[in-house]
């Protein structure tokens, strides 16, 4: 059974099920099934079914094998209707990572106060609010297993003893100032001497990220490295936190959805919970303002040439195509080179080499749509258009597909290089910029050549 499916079926047995009066009915059921499994389905439910079902979880032997894996600001919209006191008694049992997150998502007002009584008890999600979320630091877990350099293998091992299933395979190796020096692993430490002091057996290689690292460079060195773990360090090296694979899949995840959204210009907080339509609304007219005044300007353009070009008629209905080419290429080009700064794959060999591919594929698309286009214009115009105007036609095509070529290419590398996520080089800046160059070069083109 496909998990498409069964998530259908088990969404609409819930739906049934919570309309019971039996509490112990209701909880064996959900206890038959995965934590994660309940959680996928959480969301889809109606309000009222999402806060039945939430009070049921919370009244299971372990609530948080659940609410961990709910998507934050839905975990975060139940948990604002509790007292202080209840709330802060369900974010202590979550990860301190997803807890940190649910409280973001949180109103403000009960985040000051979760947030000051954290603080008055000296928490670790207190601290985790300090760091921006986007960073290793404000996603990192709590500190892992670590050993004093003079400890031996035994004190490793007692070490491991308790630790969740993401950090009971390695141990860091500190010194007195909890500096990191390096690790050893579960395997080596269960094949060595429990006498042996850690410093013979440790792997004294240090592969870690810094407390300000951004979520991409987290992934290029998880990825990379081949970690099981990525330690997360501050500015003199001491060991502060870890990053769980959970982690980093969560991150991989948000990176790829964030840059899909930003490439249609658009904000990954749409799909949360809390957003109304106005805000929605005000955030995408920013982009769509964009275009209008993109399109003003190309419509003066046409006003300011309009009295060169009125003897050419037949020629502007060319101008659709020409403009939608351009932009079709640049934004083609913009993907592609924004999925390569991503994955690390345009700095893996020589950015011109890179470019000037990218530019040799343009003007082959290019080449191929003005032949097409002036073939099909010349044999089923009833020769109503010139040979002089095809040509025009076809340079303007070309033309205009190798500016797409040029904007989409150069424009997420020039942001690349000012640090501005190259992903904001999105299909309406591109299209914009393409449609004002596609009808300057289009016009131009007839008056001085016609």
């Amino acid at each position: 059974m496909s998990g498409k499916l069964r998530n259908s079926i088990l969404l609409a047995a819930l739906e049934k099920i919570l309309g019971y009066k039996s509490i112990q009915r209701k909880r064996r059921f959900i206890l038959k099934y995965h934590p994660g499994e309940i959680a996928s389905v959480f969301p889809l439910l109606e309000k009222e079914n999402r806060q039945k079902l939430f009070d049921l979880i919370l009244k299971t032997p372990r609530p948080q094998l659940i609410l961990e894996k709910v998507d934050e600001d839905v975990l975060a919209q139940q948990i604002s209707r509790l007292k202080t006191d209840h709330s802060m008694k369900i974010l202590r049992k979550l990860p301190a990572d997803i807890a940190t997150a649910v409280i973001r998502f949180l109103p403000d007002v009960t985040k000051e106060e979760i947030t000051s009584k954290l603080k008055k008890q000296n928490h670790l999600i207190s601290d985790l609010l300090n760091f921006d979320e986007d960073t290793a630091a404000g996603r990192m877990d709590v500190l892992p297993a670590f050993v004093n350099i003079k400890d031996n293998v035994k004190d490793a091992l007692e070490k491991l003893v308790g630790f969740d299933d993401d950090f009971s395979n390695i141990v860091y190796v500190v010194d007195d100032d909890r500096k990191l020096l390096g690790f050893a692993t579960l395997k080596k430490l269960s094949d060595s001497d429990e006498s042996l002091p850690i410093s013979d057996v440790f792997i004294d290689e240090i592969v870690s990220v810094s407390i300000s690292s951004d979520k991409e460079e987290a992934i290029k060195v998880f990825e990379q490295y081949g970690l099981l773990m990525v330690p997360v360090t501050d500015e003199e090296g001491t060991l502060c936190g870890a990053l769980s694979p959970d982690d980093i899949v969560d991150m991989v995840q948000e990176e790829a959805t964030e840059d899909v959204f930003l490439l249609a210009g658009l904000s990954e907080e749409e799909l949360t919970v809390n957003q109304t339509t106005w805000r929605i609304a005000l955030r995408r007219m920013s982009w769509l303002f964009l275009t209008l005044v993109g399109s003003f300007l190309t419509g003066r353009i046409l006003e300011t040439k309009g009295h060169s070009i009125e003897n050419f008629v037949l020629l502007i209905a060319f101008l659709p195509l020409i403009m939608a080419l351009g932009g079709a290429i640049g934004n083609q080009s913009s993907v592609i080179v924004v999925r390569a700064l991503a994955t690390n794959r345009l700095s893996a060999e020589k950015p011109w080499r890179f470019v000037l591919k990218q530019l040799k594929v343009g003007f082959a698309m290019a080449l191929c749509c003005a032949f097409f286009v002036f073939t099909i214009s010349y044999f089923f115009s009833n020769q109503s258009l010139e040979l002089n105007q095809l040509k025009v036609v076809g340079l303007s095509l070309v033309a205009a597909i190798m500016t797409g070529s040029i904007v989409g290419t150069g424009t997420p590398l020039l942001m690349s290089l000012r640090r501005i996520d190259p992903a904001i080089a999105s299909a309406p800046l591109i299209s914009t910029i393409c449609d004002i160059t596609g009808v300057t070069i289009y016009t131009s083109l007839i008056i001085g050549l016609l």
